[in-house]
């Protein structure tokens, strides 16, 4: 079951000031940002949201532990496809927060986590209040939901290259030329 911790502290804002997601942020606007946060913990194999659920849109920013990322398939054969493990310094439901439309994949705590969250409506308030921290944190979620997106696009590929057999080809001669 999630608990509920208390607010983040000075601490907790030195850490987030590390990750990804606060890139461009001053530390003064970190702090700010930490102020919105609220701390929560997942246990070792809760689902901290599910696939296809609009529950639990808020922003979960991990700070200690791993949540693996599961795509639930529709096979009994393949149940689910691994997405991603994410660690300290990673976010999670960026597209539910993002978009507010159910989630396109499950996230399992594989530990104890520790996590903060931010939800859509305190971040309706943040936009309201510091609309500069607020286009920052997008445009952060913008390069990391983008990073992500080329990871798969990767994966894909390499995916195809195996199913079609490219990896057991012999690489072309050297005498092969474009222009011949």
């Amino acid at each position: 079951m999630t608990t509920t911790l208390s607010r983040p502290t000075e601490h907790v804002a030195e850490v987030v000031s590390q990750f990804n997601l606060a890139r461009n942020l001053t530390m003064e606007q970190v702090r700010i940002l930490c102020r919105h946060l609220e701390a929560i913990s997942f246990q070792a194999l809760e689902i901290v949201y599910r696939q296809g659920s609009p529950e639990n849109s808020d922003l979960i920013i991990l700070l200690s532990g791993h949540l693996d990322v599961v795509r639930e398939l529709p096979s009994a054969q393949s149940p689910s496809s691994f997405v991603a493990k994410l660690g300290p310094g990673d976010a999670a439901g960026i597209l539910g927060f993002v978009d507010g439309r159910p989630h396109s994949a499950t996230g399992i705590a594989t530990c104890s986590i520790e996590a903060l969250a931010l939800s859509r409506k305190t971040f309706a308030h943040l936009v309201q209040k510091h609309a500069d921290i607020a286009i920052v944190l997008l445009k952060n979620l913008i390069v990391i939901a983008a990073d992500i997106a080329y990871e798969m696009l990767d994966r894909h590929a390499d995916a195809m290259l195996y199913m079609h057999g490219a990896y057991a080809r012999s690489p072309l001669p050297d005498s092969y030329s474009k222009h011949s």
